[in-house]
């Protein structure tokens, strides 16, 4: 991958800048011990961790857009 003259590689800039642009971030805190049962129970289902909490938040939220909708209803 090629490098820029700060040393920093050029393509993971390049996505920085665009989720930076894009995407608003969201850190929650559970209880010790509560990540790994999610990332588990997330992979169950064939899913990340932000995909089972975006698929969680359209469900409950009225007009809620999950990540990647906007890019899967541009296919139909």
């Amino acid at each position: 991958m090629k490098k820029r003259e700060d040393g920093k590689n050029s393509q993971t800039v390049a996505k920085n800048a665009y989720n930076a642009r894009n995407y608003d971030r969201i850190a929650i805190q559970v209880n010790k011990g509560e990540r790994e049962r999610i990332k588990s129970f997330a992979a169950n289902q064939g899913e990340s961790v932000n995909s089972l909490v975006n698929k969680l938040l359209a469900e409950a939220i009225p007009d809620f857009i999950p990540v990647g909708a906007e890019l899967n209803n541009m296919d139909n």
